[in-house]
C-alpha cells in the first residue's frame, strides 16, 4: 500500500503535503493510501479534516494507531 509519513511535518504544513499526495494517487487511480501519522491526536484531527470535503473515508488502521488509512475511491 501507497503511504506518506507525516513524523517531522510541521501541522502547518501537513495541508499542503497530503493534498498533494492525495491529487497524485487519485491520478494514478490508488483506491487507498496509509497516512503515517504517529499517535498525535491533533495530527490524525488535521488529517480527517482536510480529506472530509473530498468524501473519502478516513479509519484508524487495525492493530496501529498510528496510522490512517485513507479510501479514495
Amino acid at each position: 500500500m501507497v503511504e506518506l509519513d507525516l513524523h517531522g511535518t510541521k501541522h502547518n504544513e501537513v495541508s499542503r503535503k497530503l493534498e498533494n499526495f492525495l491529487y497524485e494517487h487519485i491520478q494514478k487511480g490508488t483506491s487507498e493510501v496509509r497516512v503515517i501519522t504517529g499517535i498525535s491526536l491533533e495530527m490524525k484531527k488535521i488529517v480527517t479534516n482536510i480529506v472530509e470535503p473530498y468524501n473519502m473515508s478516513v479509519n484508524d488502521e487495525w492493530g496501529n494507531f498510528g496510522c490512517l488509512i485513507i479510501k479514495m475511491t
